[in-house]
C-alpha cells in the first residue's frame, strides 16, 4: 500500500536522515548528486567544495531535495522537497559545518567517526557552507501488507 505521509512522518525523515539528493538547473539541464546534511525544521544544511552543484545553484537558486529511507523494494520512505539555495559565510558557514558535523557524530555507528569528523573540518579551506530553505514539502510511503 502506497500513501502519502503525514507533515509530522515527512519532518521524521528529514530530521533522522542524513543523506539527501539536491537537483539543480544549469545549461547543461538537470544536475542531481548526493549530499550530506543537517535539518533543523527550516533548512537543510551543506557543505560542498566548489564545482558544477554551486555554480548551477548560484545561476538558479531553485532547488528540488530529496531523501528516502528504503528498506526494500514494498518498504521505504521518501520525501521531496524545494527550497531556495543561500551561500552563507562567517559566523553562519561555521554554525552550519557545526551542525553538519553534531549530526555526523550522531550517525557514526554507521560509519567511521573519524571520517566523518574529518569531512566537516574543512570548514574555511576549499569548501562551501550553504543552506536550502525548504518551502514545500511532500513524501510518500509505501509498505507492504502483512
Amino acid at each position: 500500500m502506497v500513501r502519502d505521509l503525514h507533515p509530522a512522518e515527512i519532518e521524521e525523515v528529514l530530521r533522522e536522515e542524513s543523506f539527501g539528493r539536491i537537483g539543480c538547473n544549469g545549461e547543461r539541464g538537470v544536475y542531481i548528486v548526493p549530499i550530506t546534511y543537517a535539518y533543523d525544521g527550516t533548512f537543510v544544511y551543506c557543505y560542498s567544495a566548489d564545482g558544477m552543484k554551486l555554480d548551477y545553484m548560484r545561476k538558479d537558486p531553485l532547488v528540488c531535495f530529496e531523501v528516502d529511507r528504503i528498506e526494500d523494494a514494498t518498504n521505504w520512505r521518501s520525501v521531496i522537497a524545494w527550497g531556495m539555495y543561500e551561500e552563507l559565510e562567517n559566523r553562519d558557514a561555521d554554525d552550519a559545518v557545526e551542525q553538519i558535523s553534531v549530526r555526523l557524530r550522531t550517525i557514526a555507528s554507521r560509519a567511521n567517526a573519524e571520517t566523518m569528523r574529518s569531512y566537516v573540518l574543512r570548514s574555511g579551506q576549499f569548501g562551501v557552507a550553504y543552506r536550502i530553505r525548504l518551502t514545500e514539502k511532500h513524501g510518500r510511503v509505501a509498505a507492504s501488507e502483512s
